[in-house]
């Protein structure tokens, strides 16, 4: 609860913001405009009840270039559409736009001003087209709890991201931490050397590790980070107190733990690949072995999980949920996906005892036929549900042995259904024979 009372600003100052008093202000459609040098800036959208709203890219012949005015918790808009030829999203523009989801934004954007996202606490996507260079300091998507990743244009000359997380092009700036993104553990990349005002705010965070070399630490940058218990430096005592920390800071409720506890653990970092699931890291002291999580993610609906690799890049699983970690170092690990819907038929000829001839018909009659498995874990699952026209009948349950797997199915079923158990490559599932 304390999250959603942050800093509730009234909505009157926009108006200050957006318009000086000698700017004359001017009506389109749903748009309230100013204009000024190099063309439109809209200040106020007037449509609350629409969940679609495509700003265009031009009005009364003068083109859009700046946007502003969506600010405000009583709107019903899902998703915005913002036009190439605009370069600003102004300051506060979709302040407290609680409803927001989507926003599309034009390659011509090279301005996203401060709190522009601010509370936008539906927000589950947001990226960053190739030519913006600035944000605000303040941080543009702060209190975006459904926001699990920033992702960034890879021709954009002055950010980057890194598994959802906002960096500067060359990384040594960290500039946010989604507020959606639900690890428990961080370890900030070696070379970073600047935490940016308010990159972890509002945060689900417990344990984040610092590298030895960072060099400063921004305003609030732990601010509303109410799960926050421990901070792992990889330096000494002496280079903690060296760091630059500004105002605002304060860090005496957490655990500072410096280079002499830290290199007695070893983390292990779960990344999903793109996916939006939730995956939890592991710190664990050295000399004790692990198990690898239960947890297992998937990317969409048609997604199946296999196993972890430990390349980003990797189509081979290494690891898998339950496996015993044992090497005691850092470790990052990779979700592998496969794409395929569960299920195949396989049609069941009548009668010809086991060699499944055409000719006839009874309850002893016998067909089979042969399933094989590609990239399936032992003691997986392998389901065969049986079918007399069309109508489940019963099902067969075996444990996959890492062997081709004979199945006998009697003529009182004409049909059977393969399925398989969770976490296994549905792709590499193929009947080879009919016996």
């Amino acid at each position: 609860m304390m999250k959603k009372l942050i800093f509730l600003v009234s909505i009157i100052t926009l108006c200050s913001l957006t318009v000086s008093a000698d700017e004359a202000t001017y009506e389109s459609g749903i748009f309230k405009y100013i204009i000024q040098k190099n063309g439109i800036r809209i200040t106020s959208c007037m449509d609350y009840n629409s969940e679609t709203i495509e700003i265009p890219s031009e009005i009364d012949g003068l083109p859009v270039v700046s946007v502003g005015g969506f600010s405000g918790n009583s709107r019903k808009v899902k998703n915005v559409i913002v036009p190439e030829g605009v370069t600003e999203i102004v300051e506060m523009a979709f302040y407290y736009c609680n409803t927001l989801e989507k926003i599309s934004l034009p390659t011509t954007l090279t301005t996203i001003g401060k709190s522009a996202f601010y509370n936008c606490d539906s927000l589950t996507e947001l990226h960053i087209p190739e030519n913006v260079s600035s944000l605000g300091e303040e941080g543009s998507f702060r209190n975006c709890f459904n926001l699990p990743a920033i992702t960034v244009d890879e021709k954009n000359q002055w950010f980057s991201s890194l598994d959802g997380v906002l960096y500067s092009k060359d990384k040594s700036i960290l500039y946010m931490y989604p507020a959606g993104k639900k690890d428990e553990t961080f370890i900030i990349p070696e070379g970073v050397l600047k935490l940016n005002n308010y990159c972890f705010y509002s945060c689900d965070l417990e344990t984040i590790t610092i590298p030895e070399n960072l060099q400063s630490i921004g305003i609030n940058i732990f601010c509303y980070c109410d799960n926050l218990k421990r901070i792992n430096f990889k330096g000494s005592n002496e280079e903690w107190a060296n760091i630059k920390v500004a105002d605002n800071n304060d860090f005496s409720k957490f655990e500072i733990n410096c280079d002499e506890i830290v290199s007695d653990k070893y983390i292990i970092t779960y990344h999903t690949n793109g996916s939006k699931e939730y995956i939890k890291s592991t710190v664990s002291p050295i000399g004790q072995s692990t198990n690898i999580t239960h947890i297992k993610p998937t990317y969409n609906n048609n997604s199946l999980f296999l196993g972890w690799a430990t390349t980003i890049d990797s189509t081979t699983p290494v690891y898998y949920p339950g496996d015993v970690y044992t090497k005691n170092e850092n470790i990052s690990l990779y979700a592998i996906y496969t794409y395929a819907e569960l299920g195949g038929w396989v049609n069941i000829s009548g009668g010809g005892g086991n060699s499944g001839g055409n000719g006839g018909s009874g309850t002893n009659t016998t067909t089979g036929f042969t399933v094989d498995l590609h990239n399936c874990p032992l003691g997986s699952k392998i389901i065969v549900a049986k079918y007399l026209d069309d109508k489940f009948v019963t099902c067969e349950i075996r444990d996959y042995t890492g062997k081709q797997e004979l199945y006998i199915i009697n003529t009182n079923f004409n049909k059977a259904r393969i399925f398989v158990w969770e976490n296994l490559n549905i792709n590499g599932l193929e009947i080879i024979k009919l016996c």
